[in-house]
């Protein structure tokens, strides 16, 4: 099995995605009381090692979900929109802001109309001294991300849309 795909469950309140080391892609799309923010509600993924789309779309109420061991760095596509994913739990991630910094392989990254996100962090791939010139290049939408302040590290943005950016 190379991709999951849940959709249209509104009583979910517990995913837990582990092991499965040929896994690709995961889309978990509308399942309206998944927070993510508790031991009775959470959304896990773990020991994904192959994985390179993880699509959350239109879970309005999900706050965080956890990603361990699943080499994030292979990650191209991320959708977090129309959720209110603030921060993110796992492999030594600052939890204050949304650290992608191990998301350094993105390509189209979207968290449209997530209020509750205020500061995002990406990869600095940056070191004029040693040479090292790599931005991550995004096709994004920020748009309606009304709580967002700033955006670190070193981004190129394509095709980008965004509101309410100070």
């Amino acid at each position: 099995m190379d991709n999951v795909r849940i959709e249209n469950c509104p009583n979910l309140t517990v995913i837990n995605i582990e092991g499965c080391s040929n896994l690709t892609s995961i889309t978990i799309n509308n399942c309206k009381n998944l927070i993510g923010d508790s031991s009775s509600n959470y959304l896990t993924i773990a020991g994904c090692t192959k994985l390179t789309s993880l699509n959350l779309y239109n879970n309005p109420n999900l706050v965080t979900f956890k990603i361990t061991n699943s080499n994030q760095s292979n990650i191209t596509y991320l959708n977090i929109s129309d959720t209110l994913v603030k921060y993110i739990t796992g492999d030594n991630v600052d939890t204050s802001i949304l650290d992608l910094y191990a998301f350094n392989s993105l390509t189209t990254f979207s968290c449209t109309r997530d209020s509750n996100v205020t500061h995002i962090q990406f990869a600095n791939q940056y070191d004029k001294s040693k040479g090292v010139d790599r931005p991550i290049i995004l096709n994004s939408s920020f748009y309606g991300c009304t709580g967002l302040e700033r955006i670190y590290g070193y981004v190129k943005l394509y095709y980008a849309s965004y509101s309410n950016i100070s």
